[in-house]
């Protein structure tokens, strides 16, 4: 039957690529056959040889009457997709590797599939529960699969699925921060207003504020510094009554981003040293490399060539360590710096600012209190 409808051109097996490809084969439908399938999948069970003897003599029968019935055909394909889960849980133990050695997102395909299934069969709990449990938002970011997310988490909250509260909040949020991230403003205002309007409604302390000092990062990257300003003064009486000094790192940073756009470079250094203290002391290193980065950037806009490159090389080596994706913007600016500077000068002040590196950190007094 496989082969028949190979040569129909109605299934298609798609050429390998990639590590799995040997294990992991990939069938391309035809648009026909997806279509045939899904409107007479009611009829095709009602067809099945079931042992009855009035069918098997081919004596005419009532037909199913939940073939014609809208909703008993979503309710049938929903547990059909449930039963296509077990297939990609069984996939997922074979092929994908351990939650902290996935490295692309051939590692997570599977599992990506099985989430997808869930929602389709209206486990959307089950399918937010397990996507959070594997820390998948942090790897699809990183990967830069934003339209992937989009497509899971709007698989998940109303109007198409429901999860609870916190968690329908907490998509929303970072579908506000994604579609703001692809200049979809009105999307992103769209979500960040319903996620704030359910923290708001469930008194998460926590959640508003991670909601607004990221819409506030938005709306400094698109260049509405008052509304940015106005979302990180929202946001500091909420981290007052409930303290978490992550977010309290991460709101300091974008202040000292804001301000630096502003050209206020002494108190955004003051708030990069404070940012920088707290992500020391959470042992945050990805957040100590961005943090390094914006300060030496901010020290090369004021011409301090030395002092911005000891800072530069100190992130680059975090982050390089880290194997950081978003380190080549780094290493790019370094290439420039040294074109523009020639090999020669540029070899020199190299060589100064690692020897000036240990040093920066002490001279900017990393234990000075926050600039509140």
């Amino acid at each position: 039957e496989f082969a028949a409808l190979t040569r129909m051109s109605l299934v298609q097996l798609m050429p390998p690529v990639g590590a799995l490809a040997p294990r992991w084969p990939h069938y391309l439908l035809h648009a026909c056959i997806r279509l045939y399938a899904i409107e007479h999948y009611l009829e095709g069970h009602d067809r099945r040889p079931s042992g009855n003897l009035i069918s098997a003599l081919g004596v005419a029968i009532e037909p199913n009457p939940m073939v014609g019935n809208p909703e008993a055909r979503e309710i049938a394909l929903a547990a059909g997709h449930m039963r296509v889960t077990s297939y990609y849980f069984s996939q997922v133990q074979r092929y994908c590797p351990p939650a902290g050695q996935r490295k692309n997102m051939q590692d997570v395909e599977p599992l990506l599939a099985l989430i997808s299934h869930l929602c389709l069969g209206w486990h959307w709990q089950q399918a937010c529960d397990l996507f959070f449990s594997q820390g998948l938002h942090a790897l699809l970011v990183t990967w830069g699969a934003w339209n992937t997310l989009i497509r899971l988490y709007t698989a998940m909250i109303p109007p198409v699925g429901i999860v609870t509260r916190r968690d329908e909040a907490l998509i929303c949020s970072h579908l506000g921060l994604l579609y703001g991230r692809l200049d979809d403003y009105e999307q992103s205002a769209h979500y960040y207003a319903q996620a704030l309007s359910t923290q708001r409604e469930i008194s998460d302390l926590q959640g508003q504020a991670i909601t607004l000092i990221n819409q506030g990062e938005i709306f400094r990257s698109a260049g509405n510094k008052q509304q940015a300003f106005d979302n990180y003064e929202q946001a500091l009486p909420l981290l007052q009554q409930q303290p978490d000094a992550r977010l309290e790192s991460v709101l300091l940073h974008n202040m000292g981003l804001l301000l630096q756009d502003e050209k206020d470079y002494d108190l955004a250094l003051k708030y990069y040293v404070a940012s920088l203290q707290l992500a020391m002391n959470l042992q945050e290193q990805y957040n100590q490399g961005m943090i390094l980065t914006n300060m030496g950037m901010l020290f090369f806009e004021q011409g301090h060539l030395l002092e911005a490159l000891a800072l530069l090389l100190s992130a680059l080596q975090l982050r390089q360590g880290l194997q950081d994706p978003t380190v080549n913007t780094l290493i790019l600016f370094l290439e420039t710096l040294k074109q523009k500077m020639g090999p020669e000068a540029f070899a020199q002040l190299y060589a100064e600012a690692t020897g000036k590196q240990g040093q920066m950190l002490a001279q900017l007094d990393i234990k000075s209190r926050n600039p509140w």
